[in-house]
C-alpha cells in the first residue's frame, strides 16, 4: 500500500471518497481526471486505503461521542425531566436508549467480538412505560457510579 502514498492526489482522493463524495468531485479535488479516479477505485490497494480512512474516521467519531456521552445524557435527561409533553419525554428517552445501545455495540467491537450482540427481536422504544424508563435511568446511573436519580 505504500505505492499509493506516493501517487498524485493521495490522500485527497482517498479522503474525499471515504467522506462519501462522488468520484468526479474526489478526482477534481485530487487534481486528476474522473477516469483516473475510477481506475484507482478498481485497485485493491486504493480500496484498502479508503477503508482504512473510514475506520479512522469512525474511531474518531466514537471517541468524540464517548468523551461527551455523559454530558449529552445529562442534558437529554434534564429535558426529559422538565418536559410537559409526553412526546418530548418519549423522544428524550429514545435518544438516551439509542446512545446507550450504540455504546454497548462499540464495547462489543472493542472487546474484539467479530459480531456485536444483537437483540433477538427489534426493540420498540414506544412500548416503554415511564416507570421502565426511570428504572433504566437508575440502572445507567448505577453503572456510571452515580447516585440514583430522584423523581
Amino acid at each position: 500500500m505504500s505505492a499509493i502514498h506516493k501517487s498524485k492526489g493521495y490522500p485527497n482522493f482517498a479522503l474525499a471518497i471515504a467522506e462519501g463524495r462522488t468520484v468526479h468531485d474526489a478526482s477534481t479535488a485530487a487534481g486528476f481526471s474522473e477516469r483516473t479516479g475510477y481506475r484507482r477505485l478498481e485497485k485493491q490497494e486504493w480500496q484498502d486505503a479508503i477503508q482504512e480512512i473510514r475506520v479512522l474516521m469512525a474511531e474518531q467519531t466514537v471517541n468524540f461521542m464517548s468523551s461527551n456521552l455523559h454530558d449529552t445524557l445529562e442534558t437529554v435527561k434534564k429535558l426529559m425531566d422538565k418536559a410537559d409533553s409526553d412526546s418530548v419525554k418519549l423522544g428524550a428517552a429514545k435518544t438516551i436508549l439509542q446512545m446507550v445501545i450504540a455504546q454497548i455495540k462499540q464495547l462489543d467491537l472493542n472487546r474484539g467480538d467479530e459480531t456485536p450482540v444483537k437483540p433477538e427481536k427489534k426493540l420498540d422504544f414506544r412500548a416503554l412505560t415511564t416507570e421502565e424508563i426511570k428504572q433504566f435511568l437508575a440502572l445507567m446511573a448505577k453503572l456510571q457510579g452515580e447516585n440514583e436519580p430522584e423523581y
